[in-house]
């Protein structure tokens, strides 16, 4: 790492950066996040996720200032990696039923429409019980609140048999 000289900023100035800066309305249209999810799907095995972004790549995918937004599809009789991170989640169940394993040994049922807040750092692992139909879930998550404090870390478990989950996010654009 290299060492750099630093320099002094009028206050003034420096609060300027801090101004709210304005938001605009931003519509995201499910029959296309529907069709960019079966897209992803198609050419990638990755963990099923897709972030949404207003600049269509990653440095639009902070929708609110601290927040992001993601769609994630478990394929039917699959099941993402236990894992657990320092940001939370808040899940809307988009379609289909499955289970959320919370600290290794909660079982919840969840459905289309259930709601769920899962705290940092509460392992958690999403499982999909259906032979047939994907369960597709929303998550609000304060990831890039934590990434900005410096505080973005996790833990996945990497021994189980599916890897296929073991991937990485991408954004979907407006």
């Amino acid at each position: 790492m290299s060492i750099v000289s630093g320099s002094l900023v009028p206050y003034l100035s420096y609060r300027e950066k801090f101004k709210p800066k304005k938001l605009t309305p931003i519509h995201w249209s499910w029959k296309n996040l529907l069709w960019q999810l079966e897209e992803f799907q198609r050419h990638h095995s990755q963990r099923g996720s897709l972030t949404f972004s207003t600049l269509n790549n990653e440095e639009g995918c902070e929708i609110l200032p601290g927040s992001a937004i993601s769609i994630q599809v478990v394929k039917p009789l699959c099941r993402t990696n236990p894992h657990k991170h320092s940001w939370w989640h808040l899940f809307i169940v988009q379609q289909g039923k499955g289970s959320m394993i919370l600290d290794g040994n909660n079982t919840l049922l969840i459905k289309q429409q259930d709601v769920l807040l899962v705290p940092a750092w509460c392992l958690h692992q999403i499982v999909n019980d259906s032979s047939e139909e994907n369960l597709i879930l929303m998550s609000l998550t304060n990831l890039p609140q934590q990434s900005a404090l410096g505080c973005l870390f996790e833990s996945e478990s990497t021994n189980e048999i599916n890897q296929e989950f073991g991937g990485h996010h991408v954004s979907i654009s407006q």
